[in-house]
């Protein structure tokens, strides 16, 4: 039988780490019989020995996109990897489009984007993102209020200068992801 990942769901991946994660080397043994199962679990985070820069799509395009706005590249990959799962052709359904998810029409708009077409390109979708957040970042002088705004809107933390909880979730998510995108490893 010829496994793929596509049948198995990141939930039953990470189960199977958790489980491996808690058996000593003998348990192990036992626990999975003598498979190659390198063609099941090809998440790049999790198994992928390369560096970290080649562990998500678009990275030449992330990184010129960082260095133009002074921003790190895992960054605008990490809150690429939430927004969109690094999908080019993503769109929401309040119409925000591409890897950053970009609004059409506000958002780009005030980007200087005025044709919807140019947010499905990679390239440019991630140098709008990357310039969009540097704006929130100056707006509101916090990175985490950046995040806040880039995820509900500008609008609705300018009302209240705090972080929603729903933000909290969103702000962990893009770090944690940062995180793994730089290869920490642990907490």
């Amino acid at each position: 039988m010829k496994y793929k990942y596509s049948n198995v769901s990141p939930v039953v991946l990470l189960g199977i780490l958790f489980i491996l994660s808690s058996c000593d080397s003998n348990d192990t043994k036992k626990a999975l019989p003598e498979k190659n199962y390198s063609n099941i679990i090809q998440s790049p985070l999790i198994f992928n020995p390369e560096p970290a820069v080649s562990r998500y799509p678009y990275k030449e395009c992330f990184f010129i996109a960082a260095e133009k706005h002074k921003l790190d590249a895992e960054y605008l990959a990490a809150i690429a990897s939430v927004e969109s799962s690094f999908n080019p052709l993503a769109e929401s359904s309040s119409n925000a489009i591409g890897l950053m998810q970009i609004q059409w029409p506000g958002t780009a708009q005030e980007l200087g984007v005025t044709n919807k077409e140019e947010l499905y390109k990679p390239c440019n979708n991630i140098d709008l993102g990357a310039k969009y957040i540097v704006i929130l970042e100056d707006r509101f002088n916090s990175k985490l209020l950046a995040l806040s705004a880039y995820f509900e809107g500008p609008t609705k933390v300018s009302k209240t200068k705090t972080i929603s909880t729903i933000s909290i979730n969103y702000i962990d998510r893009v770090l944690s992801r940062e995180k793994a995108l730089k290869g920490y490893s642990g907490s």
